[in-house]
């Protein structure tokens, strides 16, 4: 999570596809099944107009250009992603979290992982598909494939450093030690690699290493390639940016740190309803309308600041409607911790029992068909 948004830093830790519409409507009464009724899970709805201010030549009174959408990417029926990698399940969205949590927002004692994860089970009756856990570029991964949740995948997400650091040699050994530590898996798993570059707030952002998108893809490249070289090839390399650049520039765009297709098995995005305001659309649709039409996306992080209990539901209910008209999503990973310091040095509270409305909402998301828990 970046400083730009939520709060800044993390904590470590050691065939053919079907229609959403009926896997949105069941335990849950998030949106009337009238207003679904268009809903298709493999064809984009058609544009929406959106209206013009008044006097502009779109309005009405004296132009006649409609404003509209950018139309949404055709889906493929199957992403080609390496068959060793983490796979998309195309007709449904893996359901999952960063879980991590303190007894009380200002105490010290902190969960331990079972504790958590037996917390929010008995809450919501089921557990995450993904597990997501943080690691500082010079913290070595696990020897062993170290699984909380049977049945869920792991996904990683690892710090980088200064690009120029990473190109001058002088941490091959140690990026070859976390490749063989993670090929000895043996199961697929997702790595989340200097993400949220286009920000500017971490060792590996671009604004931090000479505005230098370009030399972001190189360092990228250079890591990726000493990973397959030593028979990594378990890792879904997941590339993901945060929602919004920081600066907003020419040279600061999110297409200008993409490091190619054959580079990439899952784009990811991250993205808070900080807002009662914010919506999906304008979280999540720039990536979604970039890359979708070609890799599987993951929101790799989410949650809802605190507010108004009814504001947080309401952002909450907006979701499943969005992703049912959003095939390419293919997972989406909560925030979920009482843990988390930002950039300011404030505790942030983004569980998903903040309060009992939210929790209610949560349960009943999170048991609808059109999710894969564990």
């Amino acid at each position: 999570m970046g400083s730009a948004g939520v709060g800044g830093g993390h904590p470590v830790s050691d065939g053919r596809p079907v229609s959403r519409r009926g896997l949105l409507t069941g335990a849950l009464g998030l949106a009337a099944a009238g207003s679904l009724a268009s809903c298709t899970r493999y064809h984009p709805p058609t544009p929406t107009p959106v209206a013009a201010p008044a006097g502009s030549p779109s309005s009405g009174d004296g132009g006649n250009v409609p404003v509209k959408e950018p139309a949404l990417p055709t889906i493929p029926n199957r992403y080609e992603v390496i068959a060793t990698r983490p796979q998309p399940i195309m007709d449904r969205i893996e359901l999952g979290s960063f879980l991590q949590l303190k007894k009380t927002l200002l105490g010290t004692q902190v969960l331990t992982t079972a504790q958590a994860e037996a917390l929010r089970r008995k809450q919501l009756g089921v557990g995450p598909k993904i597990v997501h856990w943080f690691y500082r570029f010079d913290d070595p991964f696990p020897d062993t494939y170290q699984l909380d949740v049977p049945g869920a995948t792991l996904c990683y997400s690892w710090f980088g450093t200064a690009y120029d650091r990473i190109l001058s040699g002088r941490y091959d050994e140690r990026i070859a030690d976390n490749a063989r530590r993670l090929a000895s898996y043996g199961h697929p798993m997702f790595l989340r690699f200097m993400w949220e570059m286009n920000g500017n707030w971490y060792l590996h952002s671009g604004p931090r290493n000479g505005n230098s998108p370009a030399k972001f893809i190189k360092t990228w490249r250079y890591v990726y390639d000493i990973f397959q070289k030593h028979g990594a090839d378990n890792v879904g390399w997941v590339w993901s940016p945060y929602t919004r650049s920081d600066p907003v520039a020419k040279w600061n765009t999110l297409e200008a740190y993409y490091p190619g297709d054959d580079y990439v098995d899952w784009v990811g995005v991250s993205g808070y309803f900080k807002r009662s305001e914010d919506t999906p659309e304008e979280l999540f649709d720039e990536i979604y309308r970039h890359y979708t039409a070609r890799k599987p996306m993951m929101i790799t992080e989410t949650g809802i600041a605190r507010m108004d209990p009814a504001v947080m539901v309401g952002r909450l209910k907006t979701l499943p409607p969005y992703l049912d008209q959003r095939p390419g999503i293919c997972a989406i990973l909560w925030f979920d911790t009482n843990v988390h310091v930002n950039g300011q040095n404030q505790h942030v509270d983004l569980r998903i029992d903040i309060n009992k409305p939210l929790l209610a909402a949560y349960k009943s998301m999170a048991h609808l068909p059109m999710f894969v828990t564990t």
